[in-house]
């Protein structure tokens, strides 16, 4: 099997060293024998969002975020096409905003999202900045990673993870995130992957079912991942273990 990974805007959005998220999955998946080839783009090259499985975008300044949604948006469609047909998308960090309706910045400039959910973002110059632990339901474990953001989701409904500790992201500080078919969007930083071997356990298994749905996946070696997501757990958050 082979698996095209795009890392968008890896040069504008990779703030908080969220390329961690792609070199984690394409280590694991190379470690199947899935052969995984990851393919950077940014601002002004030429997508064709149609030949890719996995789309990776991370966490930018707001300058940055600025470059990259007037850029983004010329593949609107696109992308919409993408998600309807079950293909993979990891967004973290405040790329989750680029997929709204418009982005108000911190000086009141606005600017147009892409549509895709329907949501708008407010950014404060108030900035949260904290550790979080989120539970997500559909495996039962525990998130682990921080959040450092200045964007607020308003008016649409989370409903990714579970918040234990931090900030929901809008005026339902109960949930986090947004998980639509193969669409993960959350503000969790971390690298979200690389610290939480269960959801990369159950990430990987969506990417190979949105490829193939009778693929043979075989047991993913995640040990030495989930023994140090255990040892975190054990010292910070036993309860929730």
């Amino acid at each position: 099997m082979n698996i095209k990974i795009a890392y968008l805007y890896d040069d504008l959005m990779n703030l908080y060293g969220e390329i961690g998220n792609v070199n984690v999955l394409k280590y694991h998946l190379d470690k199947l024998g899935i052969n995984a080839e990851v393919f950077k783009f940014s601002v002004e090259d030429d997508v064709d969002i149609d030949l890719y499985d996995v789309f990776i975008i991370g966490s930018g300044t707001e300058y940055n975020q600025d470059k990259v949604v007037r850029d983004f948006i010329q593949y609107k469609d696109k992308i919409k096409t993408a998600i309807e047909n079950g293909k993979v998308f990891l967004c973290t960090g405040n790329s989750i905003e680029l997929f709204g309706n418009t982005i108000t910045d911190s000086y009141g400039s606005i600017n147009k999202g892409l549509g895709i959910f329907d949501f708008t973002v407010k950014h404060s110059k108030q900035r949260i900045v904290d550790d979080i632990l989120f539970e997500f339901p559909e495996i039962g474990k525990s998130i682990i990673g921080f959040q450092n953001q200045e964007g607020f989701i308003e008016n649409y409904e989370f409903n990714l993870f579970n918040v234990i500790r931090g900030f929901g992201g809008n005026t339902n500080i109960t949930k986090e995130g947004i998980h639509y078919k193969n669409f993960f969007g959350t503000y969790v930083l971390g690298p979200i992957l690389a610290r939480n071997p269960y959801f990369l356990e159950y990430f990987i298994k969506c990417i190979i079912e949105s490829k193939d749905k009778n693929y043979q996946l075989k047991p993913i070696d995640l040990e030495l991942d989930k023994k140090a997501y255990n040892n975190i757990m054990e010292r910070h958050y036993p309860k929730y273990l």
